[in-house]
């Protein structure tokens, strides 16, 4: 809209338009994403992607690196083993502004997450460069991921119909405000590191879902 503004803008100046049709339009309003991811519910994903195997194994374990190391789906998605180090995985922070140079943030080794990233790599087929890849040992398309991702979670939500539990479908880009918010309220003052923003206003107003935030007592 801001494109077609300008352009506009630019033929009522010339004198071909009378007005901009664009001046004072009314934006749909947005309502903020509150979706949070439980523990519980990407545990039983990860169990279901284990008992239907192959790609869905992949997903699921994609999903919980994400959640682990803090990233966005695109971070994750395209991960190569070159982030694999020594001392964890090192990733470039996906979104940055022209002309500046690009960061990189290191997450630490756990022992989930080594197992997570070392069980990855075990199920690929070929010397992929990735380290989530398809068959093809490529990254997944959006598209591909997509139709992977919405089958996977069809059959969680089978299977938590069936057990009588509580499960909402997901995506990928869901893991980083439900580890952010897990990492607060546990009280990582490491978090802003671990998203890779330079100060912690973005995560305080995007990422935390906290429904309920704690304070001790002034005395």
């Amino acid at each position: 809209i801001a494109l077609l503004s300008a352009i506009l803008e630019f033929g009522r100046r010339k004198g071909v338009l009378e007005t901009n049709p664009c001046r004072d339009i009314k934006y749909n309003k947005t309502r903020p994403d509150t979706r949070y991811v439980t523990p519980f519910e990407l545990d039983l994903v990860v169990r279901v992607a284990r008992e239907r195997g192959g790609m869905y194994v992949v997903a699921a374990l994609c999903l919980r690196a994400a959640y682990l190391t803090v990233s966005r789906p695109d971070e994750m998605r395209k991960v190569m083993r070159q982030a694999i180090t020594p001392s964890g995985m090192e990733m470039a922070v996906g979104k940055r502004k022209k002309g500046r140079a690009e960061r990189f943030k290191l997450i630490e080794w756990s022992t989930e997450l080594r197992a997570v990233i070392d069980e990855a790599l075990a199920l690929q087929r070929t010397t992929s460069l990735y380290v989530f890849g398809n068959s093809d040992g490529q990254p997944y398309t959006t598209s591909g991921w997509n139709t992977n991702l919405r089958r996977l979670m069809e059959h969680a939500r089978k299977k938590a119909e069936a057990e009588g539990i509580e499960f909402a479908r997901f995506t990928l880009k869901d893991m980083r405000p439900a580890a952010v918010t897990d990492r607060v309220e546990d009280g990582d003052e490491t978090i802003t590191n671990a998203t890779g923003h330079s100060n912690d206003r973005m995560v305080r107003q995007v990422y935390d879902r906290r429904k309920t935030k704690k304070a001790r007592a002034t005395e």
